[in-house]
């Protein structure tokens, strides 16, 4: 697959990249994952100013269940085991 990329863009994505631990092929190809099991973007798109701060919260069931999300860091093993998981 080859993108085309806004070279800024690139950049800050790999710098956030090589902090989790992980290369951008494994960033992308979770971004694919989550999108054919959703079945649509894994985040919300909205021209609402009010969805676009609530944007990772609409992918929860319950309240409870997005505040142990939020909660959590994600480190390279959780990266992995999620990846796995899949």
């Amino acid at each position: 697959m080859n993108l085309r990329v806004d070279e800024k863009l690139k950049k800050n994505a790999e710098k956030i990249t090589k902090e989790l631990g992980i290369p951008m092929s494994v960033a992308v190809t979770l971004f694919l994952k989550a999108l054919v099991r959703e079945k649509a973007l894994p985040f919300l798109v909205s021209v609402d100013p009010k969805k676009k701060r609530d944007s990772g919260r609409a992918f929860y069931d319950d309240s409870e269940e997005r505040d142990a999300a939020e909660e959590n860091v994600i480190d390279q093993d959780a990266v992995k085991n999620a990846i796995d998981k899949l």
